[in-house]
């Protein structure tokens, strides 16, 4: 999965970026380098063009970012396009609101850069396939800037065409995952109702039921929760989830299912309006 990521940062925060830059080319994606920031109109234009050309943009949240007008131009340029913008926070800040209202990562909620790596793999991958399966129409082959790996340089159309966007997710709720299980397994954690971040349930054995009822693996006493309201399956060395026919529905990333859906890790579950859940992996 090729996607084009712009990462905003501040050129004193280099080894945060040179991180996340190896971690992303690994995983296949396209990164372009930022140049030196400079308050000219040459700058501005290459620089719009890289944003045109993304499909995401992160942002390096740090002090020095968030003291910088250009990274905030960056990252507000990229929502003003109606691209997907991903802060990742590497160090406390104080950042602008607007940023702290998109679904974020926290590197210091976890207590090694290694589970954070881990954990931010399949994070990357999920808003990856999310960005994609958004596309109404495929995105235009960019002659990007030469800090793109040269590798990864697509073919220059002619003539260029106007930009084209995948169409942003905007049916997801925002999930703090300041909170996460400490030890090894699948894991449902209540994100959003009743106990928020307290109530962790490890998934374990072929069936687990949830619902309202007493009966079942997981109770969750909402009256928007059925009495049987969703069961995961194991298969394929995960698990799947079905509604079992519930009243208010059950909703995986946004899209509502009846049948057996299999989840990634990461996966958000909404039950409702009020219950929101998600699937980790650890």
């Amino acid at each position: 999965m090729s996607l084009r990521i712009f990462v905003a940062h501040s050129p004193r925060d280099a080894r945060h970026y040179q991180a996340l830059y190896d971690f992303l080319v690994r995983l296949g994606f396209q990164v372009w380098r930022d140049p030196a920031p400079a308050p000219d109109l040459e700058w501005k234009q290459e620089l719009e063009t890289a944003l045109r050309a993304a499909q995401i943009v992160m942002v390096i949240v740090t002090p020095n970012s968030a003291a910088s007008p250009f990274v905030t131009y960056e990252w507000a340029t990229g929502l003003a396009l109606g691209i997907r913008v991903v802060p990742i926070i590497f160090q406390a800040a104080r950042a602008h609101p607007r940023l702290m209202t998109l679904e974020r990562y926290d590197v210091t909620a976890l207590t090694s850069m290694a589970q954070f790596w881990e954990y931010f793999q399949r994070e990357v991958l999920r808003i990856a396939q999310q960005v994609s399966m958004g596309q109404t129409v495929p995105p235009p082959a960019y002659g990007p800037p030469a800090a793109y790996p040269p590798s990864a340089v697509p073919s220059i159309p002619s003539p260029m065409p106007s930009p084209a966007y995948a169409a942003p997710v905007t049916n997801l709720p925002f999930v703090d995952r300041s909170i996460m299980p400490d030890k090894s397994g699948h894991w449902i954690v209540i994100r959003k109702g009743p106990t928020p971040g307290a109530f962790m349930f490890r998934l374990h054995g072929e069936v687990v039921n949830l619902g309202r009822d007493a009966g079942n693996d997981i109770t969750i006493d909402h009256g928007e929760v059925s009495r049987n309201h969703v069961r995961f399956i194991w298969k394929q060395g995960g698990y799947a989830i079905k509604d079992m026919g519930s009243t208010n529905g059950t909703r995986l990333n946004g899209m509502p299912i009846a049948a057996e859906t299999m989840m990634s890790p990461g996966a958000i579950i909404q039950i409702g309006e009020n219950i929101i859940m998600t699937y980790e992996v650890t």
